[in-house]
């Protein structure tokens, strides 16, 4: 009966080990070695680095036209994509809740930003802050007159609370306008208060990867 073949070998590395070297140092002798070991070793990796760089830049001599090439083309056909995308979303993204379909060979879509809120234009800090400032003092006076007039209707006092603790928490938070409580109030809320939520958006495409089957590398076209 045949033996089973034995199992190949990893091939050893060309790089050599390093050296072990003691954990402590027994003599000056072996301090002086040790210092000149660390010498020895920087001067050999600052030829290796130096080698290294020297052959990356000879790669990226051969390769760079025609990855530029290729970069410039994605640049142009996603700005153009981008613009038809934004112009068209309707066609591109029929479907509301969903951000991404698919072609042959890419999957599309658009990426949201977190929302964030900003003031309209002409309208600064200072004037959204006034605002705010004004309904406090209405919602105060509305209490005082709920207080005075309907004693007794502990709800509606209590929601007249809840709306100026609400302002008084936006007052606090609107000039730092990524807050939360700013973000529970609606869009007529923050319009009248000169603000409005923003959300960026952003076309992006990714290649798909069929199994099997490897992206390659354009050849140069500027080689002979």
């Amino acid at each position: 009966m045949s033996k089973p073949s034995a199992k190949p070998r990893a091939p050893r590395s060309a790089t050599p080990a390093p050296e072990r070297l003691a954990l402590h140092l027994r003599s000056k002798e072996e301090f002086i070695t040790a210092v000149d070991q660390i010498a020895t070793a920087q001067l050999t990796l600052a030829g290796l680095k130096a080698k290294r760089d020297s052959e990356l830049a000879a790669i990226n001599a051969i390769h760079g036209p025609a990855i530029k090439i290729e970069e410039d083309k994605i640049k142009l056909h996603l700005k153009a994509t981008a613009a038809y995308a934004d112009a068209f979303t309707a066609e591109v993204l029929p479907e509301k809740d969903r951000l991404s379909y698919e072609t042959a060979l890419a999957t599309y879509g658009l990426r949201l930003d977190p929302p964030s809120i900003e003031t309209l234009k002409k309208i600064t800090e200072a004037d959204a802050i006034a605002l705010i400032e004004r309904d406090i003092e209405k919602q105060k006076l509305h209490i005082a007159w709920l207080e005075t007039e309907h004693p007794t209707e502990a709800d509606r006092i209590a929601a007249a609370y809840g709306v100026l603790a609400r302002l008084e928490s936006a007052l606090r938070q609107v000039t730092q306008l990524n807050k939360e409580v700013l973000h529970t109030f609606s869009d007529e809320e923050l319009a009248q208060y000169g603000l409005y939520r923003a959300q960026d958006r952003k076309f992006w495409v990714k290649g798909k990867e069929e199994s099997g089957t490897r992206t390659t590398t354009p050849a140069d076209p500027t080689a002979n």
